[in-house]
């Protein structure tokens, strides 16, 4: 939706309310410029909402003054602005749109009450030129002063100056919900409820002692036997010739409804509207109050929950469901920490938090962890069977000291995530250590998009050897980021890297291109077919459903066969079924293209994708070839893998050993069967250069 369809909803809606002095077409273009503001300030990065508030008060200013135009326009732009196209994936939009509805709302009581205001002075101006000229012209003037009375929408009323009416129109019966028969012999402080009534005396003590000449205060008051509302009270004295009080005049506008409208808006700012707990805001606002109070002796815990598996019950069950065991979690928490002193939260989704300030009676962390998975372990019927859900929980515990609100949010988020690795209905406090590295290795991955493009990443080839003759079987293109403050990062945390912050397909595209580029240059510069050349696909690379397409087109583009280029799948991707990673094995093993198994563990699992993949190779896992390496390696393992390498040979592929660091580790591999080696001991990464020079030499 645009900003121009919004405004022709809003007219749609708006028109019906009240009738404006404006044709259709000029309503229109109204509208629209004030949704220009409202879109302007949401699209704004500094969350100003000057402009919002401008808008509120230019719907006074084009006579929308009924209570039902502000209604209306709540709706329609509540709804409305989140579905503009041009706002679509702005961070925290929601939350926006709402501060934004309610400067709108504010800023339109404050024209309404500066447009009373003025009703209001034009009224006294009016009441006095009336007593001025009693003598003179006291039928026009009690004309002038009925008029007034008759006609306003605000509630008036002339009072001695003990409080009693002695004058009232039919609006103020109205606001107060009495007949005028029954105003007779009572003030206005009779119908004040008891909440603001100590604020309306102290004003009218101010008035009397002469401190001011009038006042303006917000008062609840009782409308009829139960029920009651709020209004502003613009209360002036009125004086005789020798300028003494004589009584007062009072004007009474009802602002109830716009009062609720402003109150559902902050409640709706502040809490989760599924399942009425605090929100974020509010809870940081909570955090922000208990860490200014808190003693050393008792401290606080903060529990960030995530609900296990709630993807499947979304999935399985339905969305209306999950909202209802959403609604079911927040009820279960409330009541876990119902005799603590405590805050129940939901950041969205299904994210929960918990804030204790502890007291003598507050269990330890074990007991609330379990007593939480323990009430949200009792199933519930919401469905022809029952449903239960389990909770990770990261804690952290805070006794005093200067902290922000966010860091110790983001601490337990840390936590929590750390918890979630180790398997489902498990609970952690936060470590510091580990929180530290944490925050490190995200700040690391949060900078390779930079380090890409500043060309801080670039490829090294590692040779591939044959065990039998030590010939040169291949080489191998691996990814390598010389970072300016902690040095050379090899391959592997390279990928984990790009996997963390989604640059793996990108990344890897660009490796296969430029392989495949450096195959064709070597192939001009010796003028012959040269080893080929492989790369380790991450696992995000090797679910791409464009893979193929991606290997074929750089393969055609640069005019390579299939067996000049090998691609290596991690085997736990395949296992785990991962997106498209058997399809793609298949298919590139179709096209001739030569696919190993990489980090092969030697499970029988592992084995049965052998048996059923056309595999040509597989990579033993780096740390069993390590072991391997030692002195002395385990008795045990060394048999494995003598017994495994026969079966793989069986099943028509080769064993590749990475990691071979001395003469001695490449004998005892050669022993064992393995048919093709790498490592330090045949060679280190390098450029292209380096590689160039070991091809010249094997030719040679």
């Amino acid at each position: 939706m645009n900003r121009a369809e919004l405004a022709e909803r809003w007219l749609a809606e708006i028109t019906r309310t009240v009738y404006v002095p404006m044709s259709r077409t000029e309503i229109g273009e109204f509208l629209l410029e004030l949704v220009h503001e409202l879109v302007e300030e949401l699209r704004a990065p500094d969350g100003e909402t000057s402009r919002a508030g401008e808008v509120g008060q230019a719907l006074v200013g084009g006579q929308f003054t009924r209570a039902e135009s502000l209604l209306c326009s709540m709706r329609v732009l509540g709804s409305g602005l989140p579905e503009l196209d041009e706002l679509a994936g702005r961070p925290e939009l929601t939350q926006r749109v709402i501060l934004a509805l309610g400067a709108v709302s504010a800023g339109y009581a404050e024209a309404m009450r500066q447009r009373t205001f003025e009703q209001q002075e034009d009224v006294k101006q009016a009441l006095l030129r009336a007593k001025d000229n009693a003598e003179r012209a006291m039928r026009g003037s009690e004309a002038r002063l009925r008029e007034v009375f008759t006609s306003s929408v605000v509630g008036i009323a002339i009072t001695e100056l003990d409080g009693t009416f002695v004058n009232f129109n039919q609006a103020l019966c109205g606001i107060l919900g009495q007949d005028p028969a029954d105003l007779g012999g009572r003030g206005l402080m009779d119908f004040v409820h008891p909440d603001t009534a100590g604020e309306v005396a102290r004003a009218y003590d101010a008035l009397f002692a002469g401190r001011q000449e009038r006042f303006r205060v917000l008062a609840r008051l009782h409308k009829g036997e139960e029920e009651t509302g709020f209004a502003y009270l613009a209360v002036s004295l009125l004086r005789d010739e020798q300028g003494s009080p004589t009584s007062c005049v009072t004007m009474v506008e009802d602002v109830t409804e716009l009062k609720m409208v402003q109150d559902r808006l902050h409640h709706q700012a502040l809490h989760d509207r599924l399942t009425g707990l605090a929100n974020r805001q509010f809870f940081l606002t909570r955090l922000e109050s208990v860490l200014g109070r808190i003693e050393p002796s008792t401290g606080m815990s903060l529990y960030h929950l995530d609900i296990d598996g709630f993807g499947m019950i979304n999935s399985g069950l339905g969305h209306e469901v999950g909202d209802q065991v959403l609604q079911l979690v927040a009820a279960k928490l409330k009541m876990v920490v119902d005799k603590e002193k405590a805050l129940v939260a939901r950041f969205g989704g299904d994210e929960f938090a918990i804030l204790i300030e502890h007291t003598a009676s507050t269990p330890d962390v074990a007991t609330m962890a379990a007593r939480i998975n323990e009430e949200l372990g009792e199933p519930v019927y919401l469905t022809e069977r029952g449903v239960a859900v389990s909770a990770s929980i990261g804690v952290v515990q805070q006794q005093a000291g200067r902290i922000k609100p966010v860091e110790l949010l983001r601490s337990a988020a840390g936590t929590l995530r750390r918890v979630k690795a180790s398997g489902r209905r498990q609970w952690g406090l936060h470590d510091p250590d580990a929180d530290r590295r944490d925050r490190d290795w995200f700040a690391l991955a949060a900078t390779m998009p930079g380090a890409w493009e500043n060309g801080e990443l670039r490829l090294l080839y590692q040779p591939v050897r044959q065990l039998a003759d030590d010939r040169l079987a291949g080489v191998e293109v691996l990814l390598h980021w010389v970072h300016p403050d902690r040095g050379e990062i090899g391959h592997d945390e390279c990928v984990r890297l790009a996997e963390e912050t989604g640059l793996t397909i990108l990344i890897g595209q660009w490796m296969l291109r430029t392989a495949c580029e450096q195959v064709r240059l070597w192939q001009q510069e010796f003028q012959a077919p040269v080893p080929p050349i492989g790369l380790r696909l991450g696992k995000s690379q090797a679910a791409d459903p464009d893979l193929v397409g991606d290997v074929r087109k750089v393969l055609d583009g640069y005019g390579l066969l299939p067996d000049q280029l090998w691609l290596g799948v991690p085997a736990a991707a395949l296992l785990a079924g991962f997106g498209e990673v058997e399809d793609n094995v298949e298919t590139l093993a179709g096209m001739e293209i030569p696919v190993l198994l990489d980090e092969f563990c030697c499970g029988t699992d592992e084995l049965t994708l052998l048996d059923e993949l056309a595999v040509s190779s597989v990579r033993l896992s780096a740390r069993l070839v390590q072991r391997l390496g030692h002195p002395c390696p385990p008795t045990l393992l060394t048999e494995a893998v003598r017994n495994l390498v026969p079966l793989v040979h069986q099943l028509e592929a080769a064993v590749l050993m990475d990691g071979i660091t001395t003469a001695e580790h490449a004998h005892r591999c050669r022993n064992l069967g393995a048919d093709l080696a790498q490592g330090a001991y045949f060679g280190r990464p390098g450029p292209p250069a380096e590689m160039s020079a070991l091809l010249a030499r094997s030719f040679s």
